[in-house]
């Protein structure tokens, strides 16, 4: 009885774990994508205030490397999980 519910523990700690890096994944990709878009948004206004097209091209640099550093990691961290 004993050894059956110290198994059940167990999985219950490994299900627990998987979900947690799971979330953290889904936490991480809306946080780093929610700020390379504020960054690039902005960036971008100020290029259009200001007339400066290469300020633009930054901009726009800017939320594309975020958003892919976003994926990457999002994707490192549900790895984690072991789907």
């Amino acid at each position: 009885m004993d050894e059956e519910l110290l198994r059940a523990v167990k999985r219950l700690e490994e299900s627990t774990n998987r979900t947690t890096y799971a979330v953290r994944a889904l936490v991480r990709f809306i946080f780093i994508q929610l700020s390379a878009t504020t960054i690039g948004s902005i960036t971008a206004a100020v290029a259009s205030i200001l007339g400066w097209s290469w300020l633009g091209w930054i901009a726009g640099a800017i939320t594309t490397l975020g958003l892919l550093w976003a994926g990457f990691s999002a994707r490192a961290e549900l790895r984690k999980s072991k789907p």
